[in-house]
């Protein structure tokens, strides 16, 4: 068997999930109808308002208080504990960031760099397949995402089990 290079590998794993997560080419409408219809054709008119309100420092701070400690650092090498140590220094930068976010509809493109690593799924890997990818996000982009999550949660609330947001109570 012939000893693997981190370079082969490492072509080797880029071939494998561009394969894996490749654009299927082709839409077809009729899925394009079956999934928008999933979701809600309205938005309450307070809905809109909760929606599009500035966003707080305090909501801010309830996000950063609510997500997990002791995670590993995304691209920026920061973890979410030096938001919350540094708070009262750097919180009004934040809510300027993700109430930028916000009114521009965008993230901007350096908070949405990820690293990408792979945990084994058994304990001696043989191929790719018995990888999962997970995604290291920047800290600001966890904050703005759970933000935007938190605000949308009460409108599918209505229209989804509570089960299903298990994700926006960590």
């Amino acid at each position: 068997m012939e000893a693997k290079t981190f370079e082969s590998l490492s072509a080797l794993g880029q071939s494998h999930f561009q394969n894996l997560f490749a654009d299927q080419g082709e839409i077809i409408i009729v899925e394009v109808i079956k999934t928008v219809q999933c979701f809600p054709r309205y938005v309450e008119e307070e809905e809109v308002k909760d929606l599009m309100s500035i966003v707080t420092k305090e909501e801010v701070e309830s996000v950063i208080n609510s997500m997990a400690r002791g995670k590993s650092p995304g691209p920026d090498g920061w973890t979410i504990e030096l938001f919350h140590h540094f708070f009262d220094l750097i919180g009004a930068e934040i809510t300027e960031v993700v109430e930028e976010s916000r009114s521009k509809g965008e993230v901007y493109s350096p908070f949405n760099a990820t690293f990408i690593a792979l945990i084994p799924k058994k304990e001696v890997p043989e191929n790719f397949e018995h990888f999962r990818p997970i995604s290291l996000c920047n800290s600001i982009y966890k904050i703005i995402a759970k933000v935007i999550a938190i605000r949308i949660k009460p409108i599918l609330s209505r229209y989804i089990s509570n089960e299903q947001f298990g994700f926006l109570n960590g």
